[in-house]
């Protein structure tokens, strides 16, 4: 059954209203300079986005500071921190790391500049030049301020949905209530032929939202894959490392005894964050790091 028309011209005028809608403020990143490269040392504006990002990850890191997770081997924790600074001398001062005693295959890189390493990852990865890479993508996302552009994206997608959602509630209330006031036998039908509409057009705005937010990540995941075994490359680290490490994990998924995971690399779905296993696998084959120019 098609939407009724006052539902539909409410639509419309919702589409307008978006359309309309003033741009959310996207100040230009105070930390990165006109080549995409986080520089050294800098801070953002304390009036910028950027800042509240900041203050933002660094009650995180108080927060997992206090916490009963953080790694007492201070020689490992020393070590991890050595890794860093060997995999980016340029950002030496601006990284800092602790060990999180958590299972998961995993690191993170925050835009303040500390960065999480979890126990499971140093388990899982059978050698430093594994280790390696994995800290080379973490420290790209940094260098080259995924965080920031990827909170952004999700601001204001998040902003734009709701600013949909709002009209078409409003045009299905108004509606309801225009075919409510006519009254008859239909009258309830219709009423609620519009609300599931309604319900149903709010849905896909959302995931279209959802959608839109996780595609933009999958390119910058592609980039740190790339730009961080580069950065490993010339920290003197084996290639193939990096290689072996994603056919195993590509092995151990195949291995599953649950359906989902043993196809997970070859199935693709509007929440994939990260490139699928076999993509990064063909990728990283084909890169070359450069071999000059600053470090990405």
């Amino acid at each position: 059954m098609r939407p009724p028309r006052r539902l539909a011209a409410g639509l419309c005028i919702a589409a307008s209203l978006l359309c309309a809608a003033p741009v959310f403020c996207q100040p230009r990143a105070t930390t990165t300079g006109p080549d995409g490269l986080r520089i050294p040392h800098a801070r953002p504006e304390p009036s910028s986005d950027e800042a509240g990002l900041w203050d933002a990850t660094a009650r995180a890191e108080r927060s997992a500071k206090a916490s009963g997770e953080v790694n007492a081997d201070l020689a490992l924790n020393a070590y991890v921190r050595h890794l860093i600074c060997k995999l980016a001398p340029d950002y030496g001062d601006d990284l800092r790391a602790l060990v999180m005693n958590r299972p998961f295959l995993n690191a993170s890189a925050a835009p303040n500049g500390y960065v999480e390493v979890y126990t499971g990852l140093l388990l899982r990865t059978e050698n430093e030049d594994q280790l390696a890479f994995v800290l080379g993508h973490e420290i790209t996302h940094f260098a080259r301020n995924h965080s920031l552009k990827a909170w952004r994206h999700t601001r204001n997608a998040m902003n734009g949905a709701l600013l949909l959602s709002t009209g078409v509630a409003l045009a299905a209330g108004a509606a309801s209530h225009s075919a409510a006031g006519n009254g008859g036998a239909g009258a309830a039908r219709t009423v609620n032929t519009i609300s599931s509409t309604a319900r149903d057009l709010n849905n896909l705005v959302y995931l279209n939202a959802i959608a839109s937010i996780f595609a933009f990540d999958r390119d910058d995941e592609s980039e740190a894959d790339r730009l961080g075994y580069a950065r490993a490359m010339r920290a003197g680290y084996r290639g193939a490392a990096a290689i072996d490490m994603w056919n195993e994990v590509l092995d151990e998924a195949r291995a599953s005894e649950f359906e989902a995971v043993r196809h997970g690399d070859s199935r693709a779905s509007i929440f994939d964050t990260h490139p699928l296993t076999t993509e990064r696998i063909s990728a990283l084959k084909k890169t070359r790091p450069r071999r000059s120019g600053r470090r990405p």
